[in-house]
């Protein structure tokens, strides 16, 4: 199994822009498959990053979205490319999805969803939010809990 095999296509995405945009501010390698960088966020946030080659679901990164989980984020991946500059080129080339991603047409599919979703009925709505809340990363239900005080409310009997 390969690094690029365990990430999701939007982590794909979102590290080779990454990698484009030079976020990858330091790095070093710590083994024969380890590799450690400082990898910067889309504010002023700095992440570090591990990744292990060999052994991807050992990588780690210290952004919210690889925390909890064995997730490959888009840090890790912009770290993989800066390590590895022809995989990321050979990928772009290969890959029609990441080259229009890469070129913008992320805008254009963010449209898209977003006037979908603005023309979804309430239970519409209401089926694809569980949907994609139950089945998504951990981090992002415990994120909801956290955001919308949900543990208060229970403690305090309002749920």
């Amino acid at each position: 199994m390969s690094f690029i095999s365990c990430a999701n296509r939007l982590s794909l995405h979102r590290g080779y822009r990454y990698f484009k945009e030079r976020k990858v501010v330091s790095y070093n390698s710590t083994g024969e498959s380890r590799y450690i960088g400082m990898v910067l966020g889309s504010g002023d946030e700095k992440y570090i990053t591990t990744i292990d080659i060999g052994h991807p679901y050992s990588s780690m990164c210290s952004c919210k979205h690889a925390q909890n989980g064995r997730v490959i984020c888009k840090h890790m991946i912009a770290l993989y490319f800066e390590m590895f500059p022809e995989e990321a080129e050979r990928l772009y080339r290969e890959d029609e999805k990441l080259r229009r991603f890469a070129e913008g047409s992320q805008d254009e599919t963010e449209q898209a969803v977003l006037h979908y979703i603005c023309h979804m009925n309430k239970a519409e709505l209401e089926y694809a939010f569980i949907e994609m809340f139950f089945g998504g990363p951990e981090w992002q239900y415990e994120q909801f809990i956290k955001d919308h005080g949900i543990m208060e409310q229970l403690e305090n009997g309002k749920i």
